[in-house]
Formats: C-alpha cells, sequence, structure tokens
C-alpha cells in the first residue's frame, strides 16, 4: 500500500478528538498459480493494480479508526479465463492498544 495523498480535516467533539482524513492509496495485489489435484490450475492467478479514494475517521484519542475506500482497478494481467475485477468497496475497523 502506498499513500498518494492525504489531507487531515476535523473538529472537537464532546467525546474526544475526532479527526477526518481523506485518502488515495496506490494498493497491488499478487495471486500465485493454484494447484488441482497436483495440478496448475490454468485459470488462476495474477496481478492487479488499484487506486483506492478514501475516509478515515480517527476517534478515542486515536485509539479507534474507521476507514472506508473504493478499490479501482488501473491495471489487470490475469492468467487464463478470469472475470475482471470492476471496483471493490472496502470497509475499517481499527482498534490501537
Amino acid at each position: 500500500r502506498i499513500r498518494l495523498y492525504a489531507r487531515l480535516f476535523g473538529r472537537r467533539a464532546a467525546l474526544g478528538l475526532i479527526l477526518s482524513l481523506l485518502l488515495v492509496e496506490l494498493n497491488y495485489a499478487h495471486a500465485r498459480w493454484d494447484r488441482f489435484r497436483g495440478r496448475r490450475a490454468p485459470n488462476a492467478g495474477g496481478d492487479t493494480l488499484f487506486i483506492a479514494p478514501g475516509l478515515q475517521w480517527i476517534t478515542g484519542g486515536g485509539r479507534v479508526i474507521l476507514e472506508v475506500s473504493l478499490q479501482l482497478p488501473l491495471f489487470q494481467d490475469l492468467r487464463g479465463d478470469q472475470p475482471e475485477a470492476d471496483y471493490n468497496l472496502l470497509f475499517g475497523l481499527r482498534f490501537a492498544y
């Protein structure tokens, strides 16, 4: 994951600091060949490069992060006959301890 752009904006709320982060990332996914009954599957594996604009909300003194991003493929090199990705919508929740 490579972060290309990040812009911080936010406000102080009654429950603590709530920060919002607008970001753009590059994400790369590589899948190796699969095996079926000991032989290499012909329609498996490949590479995809995504651009992913998204938002992060940071609360709880920086200990809780809620995030959403939309991955859009820039490049796909899939092996064999596979459906290409149109987009991926990702949601995340992280806790720091």
